[in-house]
């Protein structure tokens, strides 16, 4: 497998993969199937372990910010705010 990744290695300067460390068969399985590419893997922000309430404290969310650029839903679901975290993460 390590010849069939070669091209991403050398056109690549880093490769990211973003999961959540709960799920332990999905990061297995990337495993597994990635074997031979150079990556770099990142935890993400999982929703099981935050609150709505939480992330506005520290600052990573305001209702009335995100209602200027969207109108529906009122109020982006926290699943949603934690995978766009989990990039901005990365980034």
């Amino acid at each position: 497998m390590q010849n069939s990744f070669q091209y991403l290695n050398d056109y690549y300067d880093k490769i990211f993969v973003l999961s959540l460390p709960r799920l332990t068969d999905r990061i297995e399985t990337l495993k597994s199937n990635l074997n031979g590419l150079h990556y770099e893997l990142f935890e993400g922000i999982d929703k099981e372990n935050v609150t709505m309430r939480e992330l506005k404290s520290k600052g990573l969310y305001d209702t009335k910010r995100y209602q200027q650029f969207y109108k529906k839903p009122l109020e982006i679901p926290v699943g949603m705010l934690c995978c766009a975290l989990g990039h901005v993460k990365m980034y």
